[in-house]
């Protein structure tokens, strides 16, 4: 139902309207427990009630919210609406109630949230190159500005572990102590710091349609991140935004992708280091440190 369902509106039949709605439909009325119309308004209908002609046969037993509304459908389109057809039934009614509230529900969840309950479909196709490696997501419905500036942050926050060394299946000793108690582990920092896993880079979300693709090279991270991405994903689609499938690798028949040479950024996803020209040197005097260091791909 419209806004004219909405508790707390000024004095009107809108507001007639959502004491039936709550008179009528018991969860709703404990939703909005405290909300109603102004006093005011209120006591105007305390007073019409003490007024109101005695009432004989079947008009007698209609519940005082279904006399509100069809004293109100001359000039209350929603009101109207709900009674038409029905021929004074309550029950009717109500289950119009009941079906509109939960249609307005529907709507103000799917906007707020947008997810989907079904599991997202994961495949791998050739070439699963971790130096070259494309990943594409299918979302159910074409995603808005917004929705790819929120993925792009998931993206951004799993790169950036990743960065940092965090997917390296060879030190996992808190995960492989799981058997017996934490306080008991004895933590090897030598062995965390002998074997460095980090991504080298990341390029920027793309979309077209549905689908929406970025690149990235692993660098000598470990499959654990694509695990954990995949994880992560899981979760955005039931809570945020609807995925329909991931697909790890290859490209689509229909969006070939580019040379690597041709996309790389001129400003890095990388957020350890600034931005860099596109013949890929920095735009400051650090270009043979870095470069010293073996950093760029």
């Amino acid at each position: 139902m419209r806004s004219s369902l909405a508790c707390g509106a000024k004095p009107s039949t809108s507001g007639r309207l959502c004491e039936a709605a709550a008179a009528a439909y018991p969860a709703i009325k404990l939703r909005y427990q405290g909300r109603g119309a102004p006093a005011a308004w209120q006591q105007q209908r305390l007073r019409r009630q003490r007024h109101r002609p005695a009432l004989v046969g079947a008009a007698a037993d209609k519940p005082d919210w279904l006399r509100d509304l069809e004293e109100t459908a001359h000039m209350d389109e929603d009101a109207a609406r709900l009674l038409a057809g029905s021929n004074g039934n309550p029950d009717v009614v109500q289950q119009r109630m009941r079906d509109e509230l939960d249609a307005v529900h529907a709507r103000i969840m799917g906007t707020k949230f947008g997810g989907e309950d079904a599991p997202v479909d994961v495949s791998f196709r050739n070439p699963v190159d971790q130096f070259n490696l494309w990943i594409w997501l299918e979302m159910y419905r074409p995603p808005t500005a917004a929705d790819l500036e929120l993925l792009q942050e998931v993206l951004n926050s799993w790169f950036l572990v990743g960065r940092l060394g965090g997917y390296n299946s060879a030190n996992l000793q808190v995960l492989y102590h799981q058997d017996e108690e934490l306080e008991d582990l004895m933590y090897d920092s030598e062995e965390s710091g002998t074997m460095a896993a980090t991504f080298h880079d990341m390029a920027p979300l793309e979309s077209r349609g549905a689908w929406a693709r970025f690149w990235l090279d692993m660098g000598t991270a470990d499959e654990l991140a694509l695990d954990i991405l995949l994880n992560a994903l899981s979760t955005f689609s039931r809570e945020q935004l609807g995925i329909r499938q991931v697909v790890v690798g290859g490209q689509n028949e229909d969006w070939p992708v580019p040379k690597r040479e041709e996309f790389l950024p001129e400003v890095t996803m990388d957020p350890l280091r600034g931005p860099r020209r596109r013949g890929g040197g920095l735009d400051d005097d650090d270009d043979d440190e870095d470069e010293a260091e073996g950093y760029f791909p």
